[in-house]
């Protein structure tokens, strides 16, 4: 899941040329998403900052999004993995400190 076409092409395209399913998923604020879409769903790779495309010093408003998308969307029986792409160093930093 991302908000930019390209990097989602990326991702999906790369999955594909492994022989592995994937479906990518475009994040537009103003739409609702489709909870159909994540029936099942083994793995994630969530775009860290899905609002506005940037980075930026205050990461909870982005956490408070991904966290809502993922309860609202991903079954309880799902999973476990969720994974995520973005700033590697900066999400170990916050995880050592959490």
């Amino acid at each position: 899941m991302d908000d930019r076409d390209h990097h989602l092409l990326a991702i999906t395209r790369t999955f594909q040329l492994l022989g592995t399913p994937c479906m990518g998923i475009r994040y537009d604020p103003a739409e609702e998403l489709k909870q159909d879409h994540f029936k099942g769903v083994r793995c994630l790779f969530m775009d860290l900052h899905l609002v506005d495309g940037q980075a930026s010093t205050d990461q909870r408003r982005h956490y408070g999004l991904i966290a809502s998308i993922l309860e609202d969307n991903i079954s309880r029986n799902g999973g476990p993995f969720i994974l995520y792409k973005g700033f590697p160093a900066k999400v170990k930093d916050e995880i050592a400190e959490g």
